[in-house]
């Protein structure tokens, strides 16, 4: 049977979530949920009746040369087949851009992980039935825990931010229970050596390896902001956030790759590092503007 390709509609839920619940390929196998709300523009591929690929366009704040704006963010792509038709692929494409809001850019947002070199081959292959992608910035995403002034854990909460600061430098913890990450499974290798491995890592102040169908209590650091080289109120930023989050959340904080503090900062935060790439998505016609500086909030992407 052939594949449809349309706008989602109510009775898709199901669906959707199935699909998003997939994990992604690695040693650690995750899946990210992030449902979508009524202002996020839904396309799902069909075929026999059931949903084999969906796909999401949110607008979000995004702060760049001082000023901030609504941006197209493309994400939550996901697909039960190994490969999905051509056709439907680009059909997909032009749904989730069609209709755009007449005050958004004429280009998209999007992040693909460094290391899923399938997708990367397929997107920065520059095919002609697909929009381009334009490296902006290559990011590192790292995540910690709360040290032993962290809070207690508490029940679920609605979404929040908790502004927080050291000296000059300052972030905002974001949460949004709504989006969730869940440990799906691991590498073989890597199941038998779980527990062993678990506990010599929370030994030493690092995230653990949870066991398999764990999803994650989250927190983000947003909107960071400190002098380069000051490392001082750099460590005093990082403890305040340590202090503002549960000692049962990760923390995923976004710093780019070429910032001179990173490695600094990874070692003081004894942090997981994750390497992506943020791309801007445009029509082959359209040159996108320099966006030269860009520091994207990983909550947003």
């Amino acid at each position: 049977m052939s594949i449809a390709v349309r706008l989602a509609v109510a009775s898709d839920e199901s669906g959707i979530a199935a699909l998003q619940g997939l994990p992604m390929r690695g040693l650690v196998k995750l899946a990210l949920r992030t449902p979508p709300t009524p202002d996020d523009r839904v396309v799902v591929a069909e075929r026999d009746g059931g949903l084999v690929a969906v796909g999401m366009r949110h607008r979000r704040p995004i702060r760049h040369g001082g000023e901030s704006r609504l941006v197209g963010v493309l994400g939550g792509m996901r697909s039960s087949l190994p490969v999905l038709p051509r056709q439907a692929t680009a059909e997909m494409y032009r749904l989730l851009r069609a209709a755009r809001d007449p005050q958004d850019p004429e280009w998209d947002l999007t992040a693909i992980l460094t290391g899923n070199l399938p997708a990367r081959r397929l997107l920065e292959a520059g095919l002609p039935w697909l929009p381009r992608y334009r490296l902006v910035r290559e990011m590192v995403t790292l995540t910690f825990r709360a040290g032993s002034a962290g809070r207690k854990s508490s029940s679920a909460s609605p979404a929040s931010e908790t502004v927080v600061n050291a000296s000059e430098a300052n972030a905002v913890v974001v949460r949004d229970p709504g989006r969730t990450t869940t440990i799906r499974g691991y590498a073989p290798w890597l199941t038998k050596i779980r527990p062993f491995l678990d506990l010599a890592l929370r030994l030493r102040g690092r995230p653990g390896l949870p066991p398999a169908g764990t999803t994650l209590a989250e927190a983000f650091a947003t909107r960071t902001s400190w002098t380069p080289g000051d490392r001082t109120s750099l460590a005093g930023l990082a403890d305040a956030i340590r202090e503002a989050v549960s000692r049962s959340e990760h923390v995923h904080w976004g710093v780019p790759a070429d910032h001179p503090d990173l490695d600094w900062l990874a070692g003081h935060l004894r942090a997981w590092r994750t390497s992506s790439r943020v791309y801007q998505v445009h029509d082959v016609e359209r040159i996108p503007p320099d966006l030269q500086g860009f520091w994207p909030d990983i909550s947003q992407l």
